[in-house]
Protein backbone atom coordinates (compact mmCIF):
# COMPACT_ATOMS: atom_id res chain seq x y z
CA UNK A 1 0.00 0.00 0.00
CA UNK A 2 1.20 3.49 -0.87
CA UNK A 3 -0.14 6.98 -0.24
CA UNK A 4 -2.67 8.11 -2.85
CA UNK A 5 -1.88 10.27 -5.87
CA UNK A 6 -2.52 14.00 -5.50
CA UNK A 7 -1.31 17.37 -4.26
CA UNK A 8 -0.55 18.71 -0.79
CA UNK A 9 -2.86 21.63 -0.09
CA UNK A 10 -6.14 19.81 0.36
CA UNK A 11 -4.90 16.87 2.43
CA UNK A 12 -6.31 16.19 5.88
CA UNK A 13 -4.33 15.57 9.04
CA UNK A 14 -5.45 11.94 8.87
CA UNK A 15 -4.02 11.53 5.35
CA UNK A 16 -0.69 13.06 6.40
CA UNK A 17 -0.61 10.83 9.49
CA UNK A 18 -1.29 7.69 7.40
CA UNK A 19 1.47 8.64 4.97
CA UNK A 20 3.88 9.29 7.85
CA UNK A 21 3.07 5.92 9.45
CA UNK A 22 3.22 4.00 6.18
CA UNK A 23 6.34 5.55 4.67
CA UNK A 24 8.45 7.13 7.41
CA UNK A 25 7.78 5.39 10.69
CA UNK A 26 7.89 1.97 9.05
CA UNK A 27 11.47 2.69 7.92
CA UNK A 28 12.45 4.17 11.28
CA UNK A 29 11.12 1.10 13.11
CA UNK A 30 12.81 -1.34 10.75
CA UNK A 31 16.15 0.52 10.91
CA UNK A 32 15.98 0.60 14.70
CA UNK A 33 15.39 -3.16 14.86
CA UNK A 34 18.09 -3.93 12.28
CA UNK A 35 20.67 -1.66 13.92
CA UNK A 36 20.39 -3.56 17.20
CA UNK A 37 21.09 -6.90 15.49
CA UNK A 38 23.83 -5.44 13.33
CA UNK A 39 25.54 -3.90 16.35
CA UNK A 40 25.64 -7.35 17.99
CA UNK A 41 27.14 -8.82 14.78
CA UNK A 42 29.75 -6.08 14.49
CA UNK A 43 28.33 -4.22 11.51
CA UNK A 44 26.14 -4.40 8.46
CA UNK A 45 24.35 -2.45 5.79
CA UNK A 46 20.88 -0.93 5.70
CA UNK A 47 19.53 0.00 2.27
CA UNK A 48 16.26 1.92 2.10
CA UNK A 49 14.24 2.30 -1.09
CA UNK A 50 12.78 5.75 -1.62
CA UNK A 51 12.31 8.03 -4.66
CA UNK A 52 14.24 10.51 -6.78
CA UNK A 53 11.33 12.78 -5.86
CA UNK A 54 13.36 13.75 -2.80
CA UNK A 55 15.71 15.58 -5.20
CA UNK A 56 13.35 16.43 -8.07
CA UNK A 57 9.70 16.82 -7.10
CA UNK A 58 7.21 14.60 -8.91
CA UNK A 59 3.85 16.33 -9.39
CA UNK A 60 0.85 14.97 -7.47
CA UNK A 61 2.84 12.68 -5.17
CA UNK A 62 2.77 15.01 -2.15
CA UNK A 63 1.93 12.52 0.58
CA UNK A 64 4.50 10.01 -0.57
CA UNK A 65 7.24 12.50 -1.44
CA UNK A 66 7.07 14.56 1.75
CA UNK A 67 7.14 11.41 3.89
CA UNK A 68 10.05 10.04 1.84
CA UNK A 69 11.95 13.30 2.28
CA UNK A 70 11.73 12.71 6.02
CA UNK A 71 12.82 9.11 5.53
CA UNK A 72 15.82 10.19 3.47
CA UNK A 73 16.81 12.76 6.10
CA UNK A 74 16.47 10.14 8.82
CA UNK A 75 18.73 7.73 6.91
CA UNK A 76 21.39 10.39 6.40
CA UNK A 77 21.31 11.24 10.10
CA UNK A 78 21.35 7.56 11.08
CA UNK A 79 24.31 6.90 8.78
CA UNK A 80 26.51 9.27 10.79
CA UNK A 81 25.29 7.85 14.07
CA UNK A 82 25.80 4.18 13.14
CA UNK A 83 29.05 4.47 11.15
CA UNK A 84 31.25 4.06 14.27
CA UNK A 85 29.50 0.71 14.86
CA UNK A 86 30.38 -0.50 11.36
CA UNK A 87 26.82 -0.05 10.08
CA UNK A 88 26.29 1.70 6.77
CA UNK A 89 22.96 3.32 5.84
CA UNK A 90 22.15 4.25 2.25
CA UNK A 91 19.13 4.91 0.06
CA UNK A 92 18.30 3.73 -3.44
CA UNK A 93 16.07 6.09 -5.42
CA UNK A 94 14.40 4.21 -8.29
CA UNK A 95 12.91 6.38 -11.01
CA UNK A 96 10.50 5.23 -13.68
CA UNK A 97 10.82 1.48 -13.27
CA UNK A 98 8.47 -0.96 -14.99
CA UNK A 99 6.45 -1.86 -11.87
CA UNK A 100 2.84 -1.96 -10.73
CA UNK A 101 3.35 1.27 -8.72
CA UNK A 102 4.47 3.15 -11.83
CA UNK A 103 1.42 1.80 -13.68
CA UNK A 104 -0.82 3.08 -10.87
CA UNK A 105 0.81 6.53 -11.02
CA UNK A 106 0.51 6.66 -14.81
CA UNK A 107 -3.16 5.62 -14.67
CA UNK A 108 -3.93 8.23 -12.01
CA UNK A 109 -2.13 10.99 -13.90
CA UNK A 110 -3.85 10.05 -17.15
CA UNK A 111 -7.24 10.14 -15.44
CA UNK A 112 -6.52 13.51 -13.82
CA UNK A 113 -5.27 15.05 -17.05
CA UNK A 114 -7.92 13.26 -19.15
CA UNK A 115 -5.44 11.90 -21.63
CA UNK A 116 -4.61 8.33 -22.68
CA UNK A 117 -2.21 6.50 -20.40
CA UNK A 118 0.03 5.82 -23.42
CA UNK A 119 0.62 9.58 -23.63
CA UNK A 120 1.87 9.57 -20.03
CA UNK A 121 4.33 6.78 -20.84
CA UNK A 122 5.52 8.63 -23.94
CA UNK A 123 6.05 11.87 -21.99
CA UNK A 124 7.87 10.12 -19.15
CA UNK A 125 10.08 8.13 -21.51
CA UNK A 126 10.97 11.35 -23.37
CA UNK A 127 12.09 12.90 -20.05
CA UNK A 128 14.53 10.05 -19.32
CA UNK A 129 17.92 10.64 -20.95
CA UNK A 130 18.42 6.89 -21.37
CA UNK A 131 15.13 6.80 -23.34
CA UNK A 132 13.46 3.95 -21.48
CA UNK A 133 11.94 2.86 -18.20
CA UNK A 134 14.22 0.89 -15.92
CA UNK A 135 13.78 -2.76 -15.06
CA UNK A 136 13.34 -4.06 -11.50
CA UNK A 137 16.59 -6.05 -11.81
CA UNK A 138 18.50 -2.78 -12.28
CA UNK A 139 17.21 -1.56 -8.92
CA UNK A 140 18.00 -4.93 -7.35
CA UNK A 141 21.60 -4.74 -8.60
CA UNK A 142 22.05 -1.29 -7.03
CA UNK A 143 20.67 -2.59 -3.73
CA UNK A 144 22.92 -5.64 -3.87
CA UNK A 145 25.95 -3.41 -4.46
CA UNK A 146 25.16 -1.15 -1.49
CA UNK A 147 24.51 -4.18 0.72
CA UNK A 148 27.79 -5.81 -0.27
CA UNK A 149 31.32 -5.35 1.02
CA UNK A 150 32.20 -3.75 -2.35
CA UNK A 151 30.60 -0.56 -1.00
CA UNK A 152 32.30 -0.73 2.39
CA UNK A 153 33.25 2.97 2.38
CA UNK A 154 29.85 4.29 1.29
CA UNK A 155 27.32 5.52 3.83
CA UNK A 156 24.76 8.31 3.95
CA UNK A 157 24.34 8.25 0.18
CA UNK A 158 21.32 8.49 -2.11
CA UNK A 159 21.91 6.38 -5.23
CA UNK A 160 19.61 7.43 -8.06
CA UNK A 161 18.61 4.58 -10.36
CA UNK A 162 16.54 6.62 -12.79
CA UNK A 163 18.25 6.69 -16.17
CA UNK A 164 19.28 10.30 -15.58
CA UNK A 165 15.69 11.52 -15.11
CA UNK A 166 16.25 13.51 -11.91
CA UNK A 167 19.26 15.33 -13.31
CA UNK A 168 17.58 16.14 -16.63
CA UNK A 169 14.05 17.10 -15.57
CA UNK A 170 13.00 20.59 -14.65
CA UNK A 171 9.53 20.69 -13.17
Amino acid sequence: MVPPYGGAAGRSDEEWQRAWELVTLSVIRLCRAAAGHMTERGGGSIVNITTPGVHQLIPATALSTVARMATTGFAKYLATELAPRGIRVNNVLPGWIATARVSELADAEAAERRIPVDAIYEQQTAAIPMGRFGEPIEVAEAIAYLASSRSSYITGTNLRVDGGWSTATAL
